[in-house]
């Protein structure tokens, strides 16, 4: 089964599109880049808007916990500094890791 990396996160309201755009085109790709994840979804929370943050949540579907470790090891000291030294002051995230124990489908 895969597991879940899910990073919530508070985008300053004055940066939102910015961040929004730039995790889109640039963090998300390179994330998946890594070959550690099967996909990635951004979403944000309609309920968490205020005129101060707007609250998004990255979902990344990684291949195996070993995958995520390596990820976790490997890249993320990397891609954490880029997105602290553009956003750094404007956001703060907070992370789970999932372990999917079963799929439901119709």
């Amino acid at each position: 089964m895969s597991v879940l990396y899910i990073v919530n996160v508070e985008v300053d309201s004055e940066v939102a599109e910015d961040w929004r755009t730039w995790m889109s085109e640039v963090h998300i790709p390179e994330m998946l880049e890594t070959g550690h994840f099967h996909d990635a979804m951004l979403t944000i929370d309609a309920e968490q808007h205020s005129t101060r943050e707007v609250a998004f949540t990255c979902i990344y579907n990684a291949k195996s916990q070993t995958s995520l470790d390596d990820y976790t090891r490997d890249h993320a000291p990397r891609l954490r500094q880029d997105h602290m030294q553009r956003y750094e002051g404007r956001v703060s995230a907070s992370r789970q890791i999932l372990s999917v124990q079963r799929v439901f489908t119709p």
